[in-house]
């Protein structure tokens, strides 16, 4: 009950922050991440979700591509930003794009994720 309350929490957070600031790159990238583990949870456990605790989960790669997309162009040297892109090119079936990203992600300067 509690994982899915924080992921709702978690998605109007980053939905709230993206209104805010549509120029930092950290809230398309949350939501990318967001969209990319929601899709990938099996159907029962976002039903459970919904029917349980009221929850609605609905995440799609459609929407992950979109955000990550986002979050590569204003975070060009984020490691994170092309990481999620590539992830969500490989969830796609877009191979050859994930690598090229898994690549940009491997060449990005590390940063102190706490430093945010």
């Amino acid at each position: 009950r509690e994982k899915a309350a924080l992921a709702a929490a978690v998605r109007r957070a980053a939905e709230a922050g993206l209104a805010r600031d549509p120029s930092l790159y950290l809230n398309d990238y949350l939501l990318a991440r967001w969209h990319n583990d929601v899709a990938g949870l099996p159907r029962l456990h976002r039903l459970m979700a919904r029917c349980a605790f009221g929850v609605r989960l609905s995440g799609s790669h459609r929407e992950a591509l979109r955000h990550a997309k986002r979050a590569v162009e204003t975070g060009p040297d984020k490691l994170l930003c092309h990481y999620e892109l590539s992830r969500t090119y490989v969830a796609v079936g877009e191979r050859a794009l994930g690598r090229r990203h898994a690549e940009a992600a491997l060449q990005s300067p590390v940063e102190e994720l706490n430093s945010h």
